[in-house]
C-alpha cells in the first residue's frame, strides 16, 4: 500500500486531503522560543495574524518523521 504524506504549508484543502486520505505532517513554527506544530497548536489564520506585531520574524523547521497526524 501507498500513502501520501505532505507537510503543513501544502495549501491542500481539508476536503482534498480528506477524499485522497493524505496525512500531514505539521512543520514547527517557532515565535518569540515558543514552538508550535501548523495546523495542530496554531492554524494558519491566527498565524498570518501574529505576524506585523512581531519583533522577530518566526523560524520554522521540518516536521518530524515521528510526529506526524491524519486527517
Amino acid at each position: 500500500m501507498i500513502k501520501l504524506l505532505a507537510d503543513s504549508t501544502c495549501d491542500l484543502s481539508d476536503e482534498i486531503l480528506a477524499k485522497y486520505e493524505i496525512g500531514v505532517a505539521p512543520l514547527i513554527i517557532t515565535i518569540d522560543n515558543k514552538s508550535y506544530e501548523d495546523r495542530v497548536d496554531i492554524q494558519p489564520d491566527e498565524f498570518y495574524g501574529m505576524l506585523e506585531a512581531l519583533p522577530e520574524f518566526p523560524t520554522t523547521g521540518m516536521p518530524s518523521s515521528w510526529n506526524w497526524r491524519q486527517r
